[in-house]
Order: C-alpha cells, then sequence, then structure tokens
C-alpha cells in the first residue's frame, strides 16, 4: 500500500508557523500564541499540536506546574552522503564526464578508460577513447566599435594518456587555439580569450549521443568549431582541423 503524502499547511497552521518563526529562539506557551494572533486557546493548542506532529516544531512539557511549551525547529539539512569508495589501485582518476557525471579512470595496464558510477564505484562501460574538449570565449562588449562574441570549442580524441599525458595535451591545445587565432586575422583579440575549461567524454557516449556536429579526429590533431555572434554582423560559424 502506498503511503498518503502529508497534508498541505492550510492558511491557519501557517499562520501560526510564521509567528513561531519569529519567535524562533524562544520557547512559547499556547497562551502566548492565542493572545497574540486573536485565536481561542483551544485554537491555538489544535493548531500547534498539529505542526508538532508533522514535525515543524517542538513540544516541551514542564510538569510542575505542568505547562506546555513550543519552539520552531528549522528544518535539518540532510547527512551529507558518505565518501565514494576508493578505485581499484591500479586505477588513475582523470575526472567527471560531462554527460553522465559519472567518474572516469585510467587502467595503465589494460590501457582503457573505465567509466564508474561516482558513488557506488560499480563499472558502468570501458572506452578506448577519450574526447578531451577545450571550450573558451572572447568578447569584446567594451572598448570596440563593433564588439562581437567568439565562443570557441576544440575536441582531440586521445587514446593511453593518464592524467599527467591528458594534462599536457590540454597544455598543447591552449597554445594552438591562440596560434589558430593568429593565423585566422584574431590575434588582437586573443588577450580578451577567458572562461577556458576542459570536459571528458568517452567514445561510447560521443557517437550515441551524436554530442558534436562534426567527427572528432585522433590527437595529434583536433577539431576547431568557433561561433562569432555580433548585433551588427551576421551570425557565423568557422571550423577547421589542425594539428595541435
Amino acid at each position: 500500500m502506498l503511503a498518503r503524502p502529508p497534508p498541505p499547511i492550510t492558511p491557519r497552521l501557517e499562520a501560526v508557523l510564521s509567528y513561531m518563526k519569529e519567535r524562533a529562539c524562544e520557547w512559547v506557551s499556547r497562551r502566548e500564541v492565542a493572545e497574540a494572533l486573536g485565536i481561542s486557546y483551544w485554537a491555538a493548542r489544535a493548531r500547534l499540536e498539529r505542526l508538532a506532529a508533522l514535525g515543524l516544531i517542538e513540544k516541551r512539557i514542564q510538569p510542575r506546574p505542568r505547562r506546555v511549551y513550543y519552539h520552531y525547529a528549522p528544518p535539518k539539512p540532510p547527512p551529507p552522503l558518505p565518501p565514494p569508495p576508493p578505485p581499484p589501485p591500479e586505477e588513475i582518476p582523470i575526472g567527471p564526464e560531462e554527460c553522465s557525471g559519472y567518474q572516469i579512470y585510467y587502467h595503465p595496464d589494460e590501457k582503457i578508460y573505465k567509466i564508474r558510477h561516482p558513488e557506488t564505484n560499480e563499472l558502468i562501460r570501458e572506452d578506448k577513447k577519450l574526447a578531451v574538449e577545450w571550450t573558451g570565449t572572447i568578447d569584446t562588449n567594451v572598448g570596440h566599435d563593433v564588439p562581437i562574441t567568439l565562443e570557441i570549442t576544440a575536441v582531440t580524441y586521445v587514446t593511453e594518456a593518464d592524467d599527467t599525458e591528458i594534462s599536457r595535451i590540454e597544455t598543447e591545445m591552449d597554445r594552438r587555439i591562440l596560434k589558430w587565432l593568429i593565423e585566422t586575422g584574431w590575434g588582437p583579440l586573443a588577450r580578451a580569450l577567458e572562461a577556458t575549461s576542459s570536459a571528458y567524454n568517452g567514445e561510447t557516449h560521443v557517437k550515441t549521443a551524436k554530442l558534436y556536429p562534426f567527427t572528432v579526429p585522433d590527437y595529434p590533431q583536433m577539431h576547431i568549431l568557433c561561433e562569432r555572434r555580433s548585433r551588427y554582423i551576421p551570425e557565423r560559424t568557422y571550423e577547421e582541423t589542425v594539428s595541435i
């Protein structure tokens, strides 16, 4: 049998709850609530008991003389998730897979990338190639007669590359992008290049989801896609496969 969802908070209950929030640092009696809201003692009692049953306020009974007090109980944050179990020692962590959020590890003996669940460490799939995606933006919105925005994406497939090798390749991609900007006549704009970042996706997902509108080349080549936008110039796309 399915559990019923909790009933909604009525406006009358909401009024009592709002008052309790205002007195959050104090224990409040039924009489105080009744007088503050202009309701009867019994109405205050019923609504306070209902809020306590819902876990929205706390209740405390003073035995002698017997008094009942209530206190606003702010929602407790959920407990932190336990850290994911460590991967097998022979696997090298690369980073999260952008498309799925799974964790990518490189196995140097098998020379393969293993995509695992970040919490259970369950093996989801294996890929021989890993797409390394470089992204950056040039925005000349200030200080130019014709402001333009360039969104640049560059992608290459790497194989048998651990975290150190991938970091080296990313540095090479940085330099090649700057060189490409100069070659295409955008050298003066290179100083405005910002928000550069890298992302990783396994080959299986790249092909299944058709992640890119072009064929991703293998390193040492990469494909560059540049989208130019401006209020005064029609939008245009430039793309080219270059050697890194």
